[in-house]
């Protein structure tokens, strides 16, 4: 339906105060411990503490990240077709947010007596009850970030908030993970090199993680009360119901080259992350600090980076400023594959690694929602199907997600990597280099040729932005 603007004047935005947009981007901060922690850690959990096989650790965590893409359509529908007189988005949050805490730790714990198929039936279920549980949180927490404001500017202005505190979490978990679980490990049982395997000291440490992910995820419940957009509920008959409402966002041309870049650059991105600890570990020789210390300048890093990229998108639009960023980044790749890696250096592909994330999880975010508006208008409706949309957005993710560690364990598994031996062959180091630099930047090479196609410029955004408005006010 043509709901076109031209000629008429759209009302003025209510500008979000700055205190809504810090309480509810704190939430991130939750989100970021929660879902780090498992990227970042619970390869290297299995394999290191637990002594798993690294292609059966894989297969764990492409199985739950699958299960968890499956979960984010439903959520999203739901979310979306909420009739709680709360809101389509608060409830959730409160609701899931401390099962979510719970399920982390039991996520990094370890039982004794458990061994054999019965220990990886159990860290299969752990991981299954956990993404469960972030997903019933997240989406609609998503969902709700697209639906504070309806102007493009301040929603990217909150992704990048957000981003910043996502940040934060990530430097609190992958920089002080390992420093914190050697100095509480036990120095009988795991003395010296051995006390990063201490099963004990990871419980502690992650009860503490667990914490920190249920308060922030109140802060931005409170922060945000009263700040959801109510509109008429739609009787069940004229609603298009589950199907039918993913095949017509499916439908939406606008959004598949979105979502082809979303699925080819994560792919490349946590193969970056899931490879990481190995690779400083058993490539550099890194000791603790020296980890924790590259993790710290990278998330220093695109925290002071973050602002820059939302300015920069404001200005120019989101896909330039994402194809330059990710450009940058295979440069960056390609020239390691080639120099390799000292203690100087790596900090220039943290910044890498920074340009692409602190990228895509401020602005390919923002642009779902920009599709969303885009949705509205198109559907002539007030009611925003964001939830599905992210939901959408997000189970692509999660396939990505999910097959760049799963080829992470296949590599690993398949140039001979052994986390019992001090010293790896030739082949397994090899296979490292080559998972850290070359392939991811192949992938996020093909994600940029996706990406050109992206329609929707600075100046189409400014003019949905206007139909929006217009919208909701004759509503």
């Amino acid at each position: 339906m043509n709901t076109s603007t031209s000629g008429a004047e759209a009302p003025p935005a209510q500008k979000v105060p700055f205190l809504v947009k810090l309480g509810y981007s704190f939430g991130t901060f939750g989100e970021s411990i929660a879902y780090n922690l498992f990227y970042v850690y619970f390869l290297l959990f299995l394999t290191a503490v637990v002594g798993l096989d690294p292609a059966i650790a894989g297969t764990i965590s492409l199985v739950a990240i699958v299960w968890d893409g499956i979960t984010d359509p439903l959520v999203g529908y739901l979310s979306d077709n909420s009739r709680n007189r709360a809101g389509r988005r608060r409830p959730f949050i409160l609701r899931f947010c401390a099962p979510l805490a719970a399920v982390l730790v039991l996520l990094f714990t370890v039982f004794p007596d458990l061994s054999g198929p019965a220990q990886v039936f159990y860290f299969l279920l752990m991981n299954v009850l956990f993404w469960t549980m972030f997903t019933l949180v997240d989406v609609p927490y998503i969902a709700l970030g697209g639906e504070l404001s309806d102007d493009g500017n301040e929603r990217t202005q909150i992704r990048t908030m957000a981003t910043m505190w996502n940040f934060v979490g990530f430097v609190v978990v992958a920089a002080g993970t390992v420093p914190l679980v050697v100095s509480l490990a036990d120095p009988v049982g795991y003395p010296g090199e051995k006390a990063f395997a201490d099963p004990g000291a990871w419980g502690k440490v992650v009860i503490a993680f667990g914490l920190l992910v249920l308060v922030a995820f109140l802060v931005a419940h409170v922060a945000t009360r009263g700040r959801e957009t109510t509109v008429p509920q739609k009787d069940s008959a004229t609603r298009a119901g589950f199907i039918g409402d993913y095949l017509s966002v499916m439908r939406i041309r606008e959004f598949h080259p979105l979502i082809g870049f979303n699925v080819i650059s994560q792919i490349g991105g946590y193969m970056l992350t899931a490879l990481a600890v190995h690779y400083f570990i058993y490539h550099m020789g890194a000791s603790e600090s020296q980890i924790s210390t590259i993790f710290l300048v990278y998330g220093i890093i695109v925290v002071a980076i973050s602002p820059l990229i939302g300015g920069a998108a404001n200005r120019f639009g989101k896909k330039p400023v994402l194809i330059a960023c990710n450009g940058i980044n295979v440069l960056i790749f390609l020239y390691f594959w080639q120099a390799g890696f000292n203690f100087t250096n790596v900090y220039l592909s943290t910044a890498g690694i920074g340009l692409y994330f602190g990228s895509f999880y401020i602005l390919a975010i923002a642009a779902t929602y920009d599709i969303a508006e885009l949705d509205k208008v198109r559907r002539n409706d007030r009611e925003s199907r964001q939830g599905i949309i992210f939901a959408f957005f997000s189970f692509m993710m999660k396939i990505g997600v999910g097959l760049g560690m799963f080829f992470s364990g296949l590599l690993l598994k398949a140039t001979g990597f052994d986390p019992t031996a001090a010293q790896q062959s030739e082949r397994a180091l090899w296979g490292l280099h080559l998972g850290f630099t070359l392939i991811p930047a192949i992938l996020f090479l093909l994600g940029i040729a996706i990406l050109s196609r992206y329609p929707i410029s600075r100046a189409r955004q400014v003019q949905i932005d206007d139909e929006v408005k217009m919208l909701d006010a004759a509503g």
